[in-house]
């Protein structure tokens, strides 16, 4: 019984063990039994260069200088429009409002919720909030850009619930440079005219450095009505439709409430003819277009300038000085002031005409003879509304 019990074990432990060494020999040399080549050498490589986009445990996105240059962008909220992470805030074409300003915005949750940093310190707003202009970092000396895209309230604070963009300067700038760089529209309009100037030392064996710059930009203006997509204002209705539009403050003046029966028993909205007659205001035919006087690019002029120094005292101790000086000079230009007023008028006034004497009989009794209405209406007397800022940012850090 012993044999005839032990004998199939036995084969059945063999077929197992036939079955597994089978399935262990290499693919090669299957390979060759059915006459196919062998592969001779298989190479598995990796990369030992440190990456903070790999390593972070909040995701970064770096831009490193090659690719700041790289977009031929003279403006560095440009530069960071284009990334995915960054939708477009105040810029360039900020003419109202904006004044000039320069901000980053990730996630569209706010400039004012996006922490910018400067050698990994913070910035001090420009203004009013918590938003950085832009405008005052030295851009000629950028080495990278990191972008911590998710919150970083925990680490940083409030102001980074969006995220944080810290720029890390050069800090083994060497020799004396000069960058310069001439931007012009496919119109041959808008040009803009960019100068830098640095000088860089190392000193004690590399143990310090000593950077100094100097920069001046000039930007050129564009206005609205330059373009032809832009010389017009245009609106939507409630079905999507796209149509001319604009203001309902109009030079002739319109007067919304009350609504006026000019004769026929259906009361509307009213403007002025020349002669000072009512007639029927239409929209949007009659609305005023005050897009070609805005400007679709702010003329700019920047000084920039400051010195950079750093030394390691030790391993583990390093002094630092950080003394930057930026003036922008920025224009903006805007329509002429509306006015949205609820008025009284005598109802006997000389100015009014006949008709007009007529019209205002309907309208709000304030008390004998007197009348209000509301009205609204473009000042254009007064001339277009044209605003200059000369912005001084001084920044010192030791």
């Amino acid at each position: 019984m012993g044999v005839s019990t032990d004998g199939p074990v036995l084969a059945r432990r063999g077929l197992l063990a036939a079955s597994v060494a089978a399935a262990l020999l290499p693919t090669g040399s299957l390979a060759q039994d059915s006459g196919e080549s062998a592969v001779e050498e298989i190479v598995v490589t990796g990369s030992r260069i440190a990456r903070r986009d790999f390593t972070a445990t909040s995701p970064i996105s770096t831009l490193d200088r090659a690719a700041i240059e790289t977009t031929g962008q003279p403006t560095l909220e440009e530069t960071l429009n284009q990334m995915p992470q960054v939708i477009p805030d105040f810029g360039r074409t900020s003419n109202n409002p904006g004044n000039g300003t320069s901000r980053v915005n990730l996630r569209g949750l706010g400039s004012q919720r996006t922490l910018v940093l400067l050698n990994g310190r913070r910035i001090a707003p420009s203004g009013v909030g918590s938003s950085v202009d832009l405008n005052n970092l030295p851009q000629v000396l950028f080495d990278r850009v990191e972008i911590i895209t998710g919150g970083a309230t925990t680490v940083y604070g409030s102001d980074a619930v969006a995220g944080v963009v810290n720029f890390i300067l050069r800090e083994d700038f060497d020799g004396f440079g000069v960058d310069a760089s001439a931007y012009v529209t496919e119109k041959g309009d808008s040009e803009t005219y960019d100068v830098n100037v640095s000088w860089g030392h190392n000193f004690s064996n590399d143990r310090g450095n000593i950077t100094l710059f100097g920069g001046v930009l000039d930007r050129g203006d564009l206005f609205a009505s330059d373009r032809t997509f832009t010389e017009v204002s245009w609106g939507t209705d409630e079905f999507g439709n796209i149509f001319p539009s604009g203001s309902s403050a109009i030079p002739e003046g319109r007067i919304s409430f009350p609504r006026t029966d000019l004769g026929d028993g259906n009361p509307v909205p009213i403007k002025f003819t020349p002669d000072g007659v009512p007639v029927e205001y239409v929209f949007p035919d009659d609305v005023y277009n005050y897009a070609p006087v805005n400007y679709m690019q702010l003329p700019l002029r920047r000084y920039t300038g400051g010195l950079f120094l750093n030394y390691d005292l030790s391993d583990r101790l390093t002094a630092y000085t950080e003394i930057t000086h930026t003036r922008n000079e920025v224009k903006q230009n805007l329509a002429p002031v509306p006015l949205f007023a609820f008025l009284a008028t005598n109802l006997d006034n000389p100015i009014l005409t006949p008709e007009a004497q007529a019209a205002f009989t309907q309208y709000v009794p304030l008390g004998p003879n007197t009348v209000g209405f509301f009205m609204t209406r473009r000042m254009e007397e007064f001339g277009f509304r044209t605003i200059d800022s000369t912005n001084d940012y001084s920044r010192v850090v030791a």
